[in-house]
């Protein structure tokens, strides 16, 4: 399984790892979250895996097993579970995945405001608008 570190991956483990690993059923890894935290998190995290962020992105954009054990791993740390690196060894291709849209569509909270989302016009449409116009 390949993991594009472009998009936002939430994923649970295996039924047997879920029981071996307590904590969320669900995770997502957020590449955008985890490059955010502050600098001490990133260098224990880059410390303890072995790799920089950016050969994280590397070796998950590959599907190298050991990329998608950190992922997992990272994910769980910033979800607030302590596993040890050392010890944890999750059966990392029986991961179940979805893809979640990290800017999810707000639904307006009443009748008006949904007839004037659905009136506005959509952002795709609009820029193919302007792009025609301008040539």
């Amino acid at each position: 399984m390949k993991i594009n570190p472009a998009r936002t991956p939430a994923f649970r483990l295996c039924e047997a790892d879920r029981e071996r690993y307590p904590g969320p059923e669900w995770l997502v890894y957020d590449t955008e979250t985890t490059l955010n935290c502050d600098l001490d998190t990133l260098e224990k995290i880059e410390e303890t895996i072995g790799w920089t962020m950016v050969e994280l992105g590397g070796q998950l954009a590959r599907g190298s097993a050991r990329g998608l054990r950190a992922m997992i791993w990272i994910a769980r740390k910033l979800a607030g579970c302590d596993d040890a690196w050392d010890s944890f060894k999750p059966k990392v291709w029986s991961i179940e995945e979805q893809e979640v849209d990290p800017d999810p569509p707000v639904e307006p909270a009443n009748r008006a405001g949904r007839r004037a989302a659905a009136r506005a016009p959509r952002k795709s449409a609009s820029l193919s608008r302007v792009r025609a116009s301008k040539t």
